[in-house]
């Protein structure tokens, strides 16, 4: 295992001004590869937009106050100082063939999520505090890794330099840690190790995690497009035996782990966590049944569901993984569940769609129910735009409150410093 570094340092955060919550008209979006959507900084509301927010006709009243207005972060030297010891250290540790720490086993779950969770298939459950579960006080987010060690990296830090930060808070990774960029397997590594020491971190079911396979016959591949870290893997065959031995291991300890991972959280103020997006329509029978959560027909909508960011609805297609909803069927689902459940949902924090930004509130017909993060700090091969660094967005969540996105910004020079390349 890596050590840690020095103490983290409090570290303010400057609001910036209001922004609009309603994203601008747009063409229809490029998609690329896997269908993930990537989208021009002029298509999204800007994070450097002032002004008021929009009126209630067009945001609906106060009850859809889902989302607070960004807010940015601008690392202090010793922080940058932390990421850049930390990413060199697990790069070192990479190269010399000794950074092996498997992730937790399906028996090895920690028990703080037994005690905050209820499991219905591969779907989590916030507790009733009723049955006697203390109730989640805090939660935070890191959207889309896709193989960025740097901004997985600042984004930890970023979270527990707050002030707010508690030990017992929760830290949240909303999937796709692999692919694109080139180190799916330092970010498997320094995610590993973090649950090993049995960190309150809990990872998601990504698209791309989900899609990594492997088989004693063929060994690695995947499922999706672009798979950059099943064919890093692949190449290692002709490596020397340590390190291939110890990229394969962990790949396949992520495989077995990932296939357990839940798919979705429920939290008790009526806030969704998916990586992708809610089951269709025509899920709605299956989503009634007892045992809906262990139906892969039903989670898959979870991981691979994409919620259109202007349409009410969407036809429910077949055959597809990568379905689109709107907010109608958005909203049928959260009818469905607040029935099943006890309790209503109305609004959803989530990855999966690549964003210029790595951020967007989805105004028009969501009325704000939905935020998309990406922590991304570089540009991915895929994505539209102008090469080079780009600046991580995560969330903050407090139960019945508005959560809050936090843009981290990196000084350009520095980013660009410690960016390995891509495996493209």
């Amino acid at each position: 295992m890596i050590p840690d570094g020095p103490g983290v340092e409090p570290a303010g955060t400057t609001p910036r001004p209001d922004v609009g919550l309603s994203p601008p008209p747009s063409p229809v979006p490029h998609d690329s590869g896997d269908g993930v959507t990537t989208k021009p900084a002029s298509e999204l509301c800007s994070t450097e937009q002032s002004g008021s927010r929009p009126a209630a006709a067009d945001q609906g009243d106060s009850t859809t106050n889902h989302v607070d207005p960004i807010s940015t972060h601008t690392f202090a030297p010793g922080a940058l100082t932390r990421v850049r010891d930390r990413c060199e250290r697990r790069r070192s540790a990479t190269k010399g063939g000794n950074d092996f720490c498997p992730f937790p086993t399906v028996t090895a779950k920690p028990s703080w999520i037994d005690q905050q969770f209820d499991w219905q298939g591969r779907v989590l459950v916030e507790k009733d505090q009723q049955s006697g579960a203390k109730p989640l006080g805090c939660a935070w987010f890191i959207g889309d890794v896709h193989g960025d060690l740097v901004g997985l990296l600042a984004a930890l830090e970023f979270i527990r330099s707050q002030k707010e930060y508690r030990d017992h808070d929760i830290i949240v990774l909303l999937g796709d840690l692999i692919d694109d960029l080139a180190e799916s397997h330092e970010v498997l590594a320094e995610v590993s190790e973090r649950l090993q020491r049995d960190e309150r971190l809990l990872v998601i079911a990504g698209n791309h995690d989900v899609a990594l396979e492997y088989c004693d016959e063929r060994g690695f591949g995947a499922s999706v497009d672009p798979s950059d870290f099943s064919r890093y893997l692949q190449q290692l065959w002709e490596c020397e035996e340590s390190i291939r031995e110890v990229s394969h291991r962990l790949a396949r300890s992520f495989i077995e782990y990932i296939a357990n991972a839940p798919v979705a959280l429920f939290l008790r103020d009526g806030t969704i966590v998916a990586h992708g997006g809610v089951p269709h329509t025509d899920m709605t029978q299956k989503v009634l049944q007892e045992n809906w959560g262990e139906l892969p027909e039903v989670w898959s909508d979870f991981i691979w569901a994409r919620l259109h960011p202007r349409a009410k609805r969407r036809i429910a297609v077949t055959g597809t993984r990568s379905r689109e909803l709107g907010a109608a069927d958005f909203h049928a689902f959260t009818e469905v569940m607040g029935t099943k459940l006890g309790f209503k949902p109305t609004r959803m924090i989530r990855g999966h769609d690549h964003i210029d930004e790595r951020f967007e509130i989805y105004g028009g017909p969501w009325k704000g129910a939905v935020l998309t993060i990406n922590s991304m700090s570089w540009k991915l091969p895929r994505e539209i735009g102008v090469d080079g660094p780009r600046d991580p967005c995560v969330a903050q969540w407090r139960p019945n409150e508005p959560i809050q996105p936090y843009v981290i910004k990196l000084d350009r020079a520095w980013r660009a410093g410690l960016q390995p390349g891509s495996l493209a």
